[in-house]
């Protein structure tokens, strides 16, 4: 009996300070004051420390996240808290187990010793839990924004090249008919030898066709 009272007047609870800590009995639990809530599909760490401050073994510290109607979310224990050990234990929280929650949610903890010792568990405790929510940090004093209509682009002005003037030609002059007649007869001249020319082609190739082939061709 008088193992029962000394027990139930070590029964301490409070939850300020830098580090949130709860005491059952001889075991103090305590975890960040500032937990992030996840993102979408993301993860959260839960650490939690338990400290045993009792001269005895402690059978297992426990502790439940629960939701508005009492469902457990969350959850993890140590099993064989030795006397005077401080432990720490970390928790992914996924998100997507989270969201199956109500809020707001709690956390609840609790302590069971060896059934030899013949020390009573202490009644659970349960103390409100709240996510730190994730502010963007906005720049001080807020940048001014300043919008400048664009002006329309200039319009493409084509310049279309106008065709030169057509050549005028002149009709010579009855001065000028000796270089006409000069021009006749050089022009009769060049058909002349073209003619030839072509003449010479001709017999050349006949010669050039002959058989042996004549040297030369």
């Amino acid at each position: 009996m008088s193992l029962l009272i000394a027990s139930t007047s070590l029964f301490t609870v409070s939850a300020k300070g830098a580090n949130s800590s709860v005491t059952l009995s001889c075991v103090t639990f305590s975890w960040p004051d500032t937990i992030y809530r996840p993102l979408s599909g993301g993860t959260v760490v839960f650490n939690l420390t338990y400290k045993n401050n009792c001269t005895y073994d402690v059978l297992s510290a426990k502790y439940i996240l629960i939701d508005k109607f009492g469902s457990s979310v969350a959850s993890d224990a140590f099993i064989g808290l030795k006397a005077g050990v401080t432990a720490n234990q970390s928790q992914s929280w996924m998100e997507f187990l989270l969201a199956r929650g109500t809020e707001p949610f709690a956390l609840r903890f609790s302590v069971e010793h060896f059934g030899s010792f013949g020390i009573s568990n202490p009644a659970p405790v349960s103390v409100p839990f709240k996510f730190t929510e994730r502010t963007a940090v906005l720049p001080s004093p807020i940048p001014t924004v300043t919008i400048t209509a664009t002006p329309a682009p200039a319009p493409t002005v084509t310049i279309t090249a106008t065709p030169a003037p057509a050549p005028t030609v002149y009709m010579a002059n009855p001065a000028d008919q000796s270089l006409t007649e000069m021009v006749k007869t050089l022009t009769n001249v060049v058909k002349s030898q073209t003619s030839q020319l072509s003449t010479l082609n001709a017999k050349l190739k006949k010669i050039c066709a002959a058989k042996p082939k004549p040297k030369g061709c």
